[in-house]
């Protein structure tokens, strides 16, 4: 690298360093720190009209109303794989990781960290997971070698084997874990640090990796307690009266979205306005996977 270049570098550097410092201080960042919280008010008090209060059923709301395009400025949500997200600090990344969702174009990462937010709003205890869906069905022995090697280096293996994010919730001392990537809610029940579906004839399995690609413990996933048939079922059935209700009460949730589109479109502004910033600063975090 020429003296030229390697100025450069480290002007860069430094501006990188000051933004990031700032982090609290940027009026876009405050933004969104401020429109999300009255989007959290008017939320809660939906879910209190639709008297939501337990874990399965508020992952439930979540994903049908991220599907409906309710909680998106244009009325409409499609899965999509998004290679840029922005850079944060590391104890607020399911916040900004989560906001995505407001334009209506996200992928798992982003389903995964707004649902982790609406859970923390209600004081579930819960986590973002990160995982590898294993479409080439390796046997539970080739996981589990997975997982070690992850709380061995604390890091996922490398990209191609993590390539998923979804959530554990703990509701009520039934812990399982919701995929709300897709519009059909998935439900895993774990044992011995792997997830296995609800639906037996999905034969996925998937490793839970207890650390992030920060090097974060999220949670010791092996020391989930497995559910049994009956737990299942009764979640499953709850899920199903849940949706029923929803569908029933569609005029209340286009009432949310007509009320909250003001807000969607501020917080999509205010985050739009960061990634530009963040851009000219090459501070757009690229991934590969999720």
């Amino acid at each position: 690298m020429i003296i030229k270049d390697k100025i450069e570098a480290r002007k860069l550097k430094k501006a990188q360093r000051k933004y990031l410092d700032d982090y609290y201080g940027n009026a876009k960042q405050a933004s969104l720190f401020k429109n999300f919280a009255i989007f959290l008010d008017n939320f809660t008090s939906f879910a209190n009209t639709l008297n939501v209060k337990s874990g399965i059923s508020l992952i439930t709301l979540t994903g049908y109303m991220i599907h409906n395009g309710i909680v998106s400025e244009k009325g409409s949500y499609t899965y999509k794989k998004i290679d840029g997200d922005l850079c944060t600090i590391v104890t607020k990344e399911d916040f900004n990781m989560g906001l995505k969702v407001f334009s209506g174009e996200a992928c798992c990462r982003h389903t995964a960290s707004f649902g982790k937010l609406i859970l923390d709003n209600f004081n579930i205890k819960n986590a973002t997971v990160s995982t590898y869906y294993n479409q080439d069905h390796l046997d539970d022995n080739l996981l589990q070698i997975l997982r070690f090697l992850n709380e061995t280096w604390h890091k996922p293996v490398c990209y191609n084997r993590n390539n998923h994010t979804f959530n554990y919730i703990n509701d009520g001392d039934l812990e399982f874990f919701a995929d709300i990537t897709i519009g059909t809610m998935l439900l895993f029940y774990g044992d011995k640090g792997l997830a296995h579906n609800f639906n037996s004839k999905l034969s996925n399995v998937l490793p839970l990796y207890n650390y992030n690609k920060f090097g974060i413990k999220k949670f010791d996933f092996s020391k989930v307690k497995p559910l049994t048939k009956e737990q299942c079922l009764e979640l499953d059935a709850k899920v199903n009266h849940d949706l029923e209700k929803f569908k029933m009460n569609h005029s209340l949730f286009l009432e949310f979205y007509l009320h909250n589109k003001e807000l969607y479109h501020n917080i999509n502004e205010a985050y739009n306005g960061l990634y530009e910033e963040q851009k000219k600063l090459k501070l757009i975090r690229r991934r590969k996977e999720e």
